[in-house]
């Protein structure tokens, strides 16, 4: 006999499916996600200690499209702002 270690059966779950959920559940509590973006530097700022610090990312536009296909032209209020800088407690990337 095996133990049985959970009353839960493993389930297998797609990477798509996690990723909207967690993207909804984020969206409800203010987030923010930038897709299409590629992290340029990250900065720590502790001198707001009573924060317990800040962090600022610089961000770019990058589209990635798997050759030999091509990326469709951005619109036109996307292209116009190609990088930014991001101020934040905490930055999560993957």
């Amino acid at each position: 006999t095996s133990a049985r270690l959970s009353q839960y059966v493993p389930t297998a779950v797609g990477q798509n499916i996690v990723e909207a959920h967690l993207c909804a559940r984020y969206l409800e509590l203010g987030g923010k996600i930038l897709r299409a973006a590629r992290v340029m530097g990250v900065s720590e700022d502790d001198t707001a200690a009573d924060e317990g610090g800040r962090c600022t990312v610089a961000v770019e536009r990058y589209v990635y499209v798997r050759p030999p296909a091509q990326a469709p032209p951005l619109p036109p209020a996307l292209a116009a702002l190609t990088s930014t800088s991001l101020s934040a407690r905490f930055a999560v990337g993957a």
